[in-house]
């Protein structure tokens, strides 16, 4: 499979998220889609990244099919987003935390305890 097929979706568009996403550019990755309550980093994402399907709502990002991995470059203060995206498709190839938010293990548990 080439690198272009990998769809991403982001979830969480500040700060870190754009290392992330001139990262994926600079490497061809298919970025699809990105999500964050707050638009104020839309038009910026639009302009530098091309990307054109940004939402208020991580749910709108999971929920596109082409999205095979969700990047989720949220705040540790954000940790109900955590268990927002582990009801993302198991069917899919992954998840990438990019905070150490706690490893989940198998029925949905806690490694490390809750932050």
């Amino acid at each position: 499979m080439a690198i272009s097929d990998w769809g991403i979706g982001i979830v969480g568009l500040g700060g870190i998220s754009l290392t992330h996403l001139e990262a994926y550019k600079r490497r061809g990755f298919n970025v699809i889609a990105g999500a964050d309550p707050n638009d104020r980093n839309f038009e910026t994402i639009r302009t530098r990244f091309g990307l054109t399907q940004l939402f208020e709502d991580a749910a709108n990002v999971m929920a596109l099919d082409e999205v095979r991995i969700l990047d989720v470059t949220v705040p540790h203060s954000a940790v109900h987003s955590e268990a927002d995206c582990r009801s993302w498709s198991p069917s899919r190839e992954g998840t990438l935390y990019s905070k150490a938010v706690g490893v989940l293990l198998p029925g949905g548990q806690r490694a490390g305890g809750d932050r």
